[in-house]
């Protein structure tokens, strides 16, 4: 059993992945949302049996406040009785290729130093798995490749050296940044766009030429293809595409020939952002399944051109997988629109949105 749950995260990501046993499942938490997804995370937690609140692994996988901010609360909440393997979480001490000053030097009041003041006042596992060096694909040679108690196999897809060395460069400016492209958020508000209008006309829209994203605290992103028993998910955070297109070909089970991987499922890059979500990518892909973890809020995601990127580029018959039915994703769900262009959209049945896929 391989299952992923997008938690409704507002306009960030919230995934619990479970695997195993269905009757008593490991898990893996990747990122918490915003601080206001905490309530949501909360009681998705303590639905859990109290002995079964153990995670095999956190991943945060980088500082913005859409993926960090429900984490903090989290780690605040000890009378849950949450318990993790490990956590993988890149902080200001990771970033560096001398070493940095003492952490009572650096721990501060922004989220990336709470997170790290958190896992060292707490002493919870940080980067163990890693021997607590920085989380990174190396320049050449094999992956990393970790696997977790119950047969759950991680390899790491990015971030690279370089995508670190960028981040502690502009640490501080990109701890408010929200992970947005610099004028991104203008652009859209200039276009206008009216997602309750007529409907949307993908010829209207440039799918080839693709500009990437360059915001540091994305280019730090934690991606990793997660393995069990035959299935697989593409995991990819907020990652450049060009990053993971370069290390997609690295992987063991990248068909050269026919210049593919196959996957089972991907949750789509930075929640379908026009910026990381490129052809190239998708062309590296054979999958059907395309998961979009976003409500549209703040940065109106996802973006038209990236979701006709997916219909365009991501192989026949596409299947959309919606946490939200919001204003940005609802448009997807006509009639004239999926008979066009021969592809399926899922959305949540329970109004405040959330969306579980079985593989």
């Amino acid at each position: 059993m391989l299952r992923i749950e997008m938690l409704p995260a507002h306009h960030g990501d919230c995934l619990l992945v479970s695997y195993g046993d269905e009757s008593h499942p490991k898990r893996i938490l990747i990122d918490g949302g915003t601080r206001a997804t905490w309530p949501t995370l909360r009681k998705r937690i303590e639905q859990l049996p109290e002995n079964e609140r153990h995670f095999e692994l956190l991943i945060v996988t980088h500082i913005d406040d859409d993926h960090i901010g429900g984490i903090l609360k989290l780690l605040q909440s000890s009378q849950l009785g949450v318990t993790f393997g490990d956590i993988w979480f890149n902080g200001w001490k990771h970033l560096f290729t001398q070493p940095p000053p003492k952490l009572r030097d650096w721990l501060g009041p922004r989220q990336g130093e709470d997170l790290s003041e958190l896992l060292v006042k707490n002493s919870l596992p940080w980067n163990k798995l890693f021997a607590g060096e920085a989380i990174k694909v190396p320049d050449s040679g094999p992956l990393p490749i970790r696997d977790l108690d119950g047969g759950l196999r991680l390899t790491l897809l990015s971030p690279t050296r370089e995508g670190l060395e960028k981040l502690d460069k502009k640490w501080t400016d990109t701890l408010m940044s929200q992970g947005i492209i610099p004028g991104e958020a203008a652009a859209q508000a200039k276009a206008g766009r009216n997602w309750l209008g007529a409907g949307i006309n993908l010829a209207d829209f440039d799918l080839n030429t693709f500009h990437p994203d360059k915001a540091e605290a994305n280019g730090s992103s934690i991606a990793v293809l997660a393995e069990h028993e035959g299935h697989s998910i593409l995991l990819t955070g907020d990652a450049f595409a060009p990053v993971l297109e370069t290390n997609l070909q690295r992987l063991p089970a990248y068909d050269v020939a026919a210049c593919k991987l196959k996957v089972d499922a991907v949750k789509i890059p930075h929640h379908a952002s026009k910026a990381n979500v490129s052809p190239g990518l998708l062309r590296l892909l054979s999958c059907s399944r395309y998961l979009i973890s976003t409500n549209g809020d703040v940065f109106e995601h996802p973006d038209i051109e990236a979701v006709g990127r997916i219909l365009t580029f991501g192989g026949h018959s596409p299947e959309l997988f919606f946490n939200y039915r919001s204003d940005t994703t609802r448009v997807w769900d006509g009639k004239a629109l999926k008979n066009k262009h021969g592809y399926r959209a899922h959305y949540p049945t329970a109004p405040e949105g959330g969306l579980t896929l079985d593989l």
